[in-house]
């Protein structure tokens, strides 16, 4: 057991029966440590974005490619965002009420929302280097892009990549939540950012050096490069916002296996 001292002084030996917030109301040190601050900004960031984000793809998108791959992604951040709001409202109220065996509900709901969270940061990868590859498919592999893209319904693309992110995502998670064998998630992270920051730079290479013929060519050309371009941004712009959020919760399971 380790020895917490309150704000006020007293001296409490802590024990999982006692909750650390327990008589300290919104003055309780524990509800402002950075993991808890980090968390509740990437929730209210959430809350904001991602109506917005949700009212200009309906109102203000009429790349109809672009559109299909937001509201795909979105279903993921929606779910995922909704899967940290419960985390986060249950860690809270685990700082002021103790989890008895009436509320072990509780645990296992957090339990299964943090397991969503982990599982939707890989999914959202997956998604987002998909559709980088898709954007500058016509300027490496224009005759291919043509036969299996071009004027072709993309939901059967979408559904196989939705069921193999799944598969994959939930398998290297459960081993991380189970066993605590991290190789496989962290790996998987990191292979899908580097791969999505390649495929980003090669884009950007190959359009640059795309010489269209015809006033045609040039206007659906340069129609794709802005498309990519908007793309890279869009995508490197959340990627940012991510990134920290996933340092986070490195940290904070690192935090919860000692705990443990």
């Amino acid at each position: 057991m380790n020895s917490t001292y309150y704000s006020n002084s007293s001296n409490f030996i802590n024990s999982s029966n006692v909750p650390l917030c327990e008589g300290l109301g919104i003055f309780c040190p524990y509800l402002y440590n950075r993991r808890h601050v980090i968390a509740y900004f990437t929730t209210v960031g959430n809350i904001i974005i991602i109506p917005f984000i949700l009212y200009l793809i309906f109102t203000k998108v009429t790349d109809g490619f672009f559109k299909y791959f937001t509201l795909n992604l979105m279903f993921v951040c929606v779910t995922s965002a909704i899967a940290a709001l419960i985390t986060d409202a249950i860690n809270i109220t685990k700082l002021f009420i103790s989890i008895t065996e009436s509320k072990l509900h509780l645990s296992d709901i957090q339990k299964w929302s943090r397991f969503y969270v982990r599982l939707g940061s890989i999914w959202f990868h997956v998604l987002t280097l998909y559709a980088v590859i898709i954007c500058y498919l016509p300027y490496v592999k224009p005759f291919f892009y043509s036969k299996k893209f071009s004027n072709r319904s993309q939901k059967p693309y979408y559904v196989a990549l939705h069921i193999s992110a799944l598969i994959w995502s939930t398998s290297v998670t459960y081993l991380f939540t189970e066993f605590k064998y991290r190789i496989p998630y962290f790996l998987t992270h990191i292979t899908l950012f580097i791969s999505l920051f390649f495929a980003a730079l090669i884009g950007l290479l190959k359009i640059n050096k795309y010489k269209p013929l015809g006033v045609d060519s040039i206007r659906v050309a340069k129609a794709q490069q802005k498309r990519l371009y908007s793309f890279i941004l869009y995508s490197y712009s959340i990627e940012f916002i991510t990134l920290p959020m996933f340092n986070a919760i490195d940290r904070y399971y690192h935090h919860y296996d000692s705990c443990s």
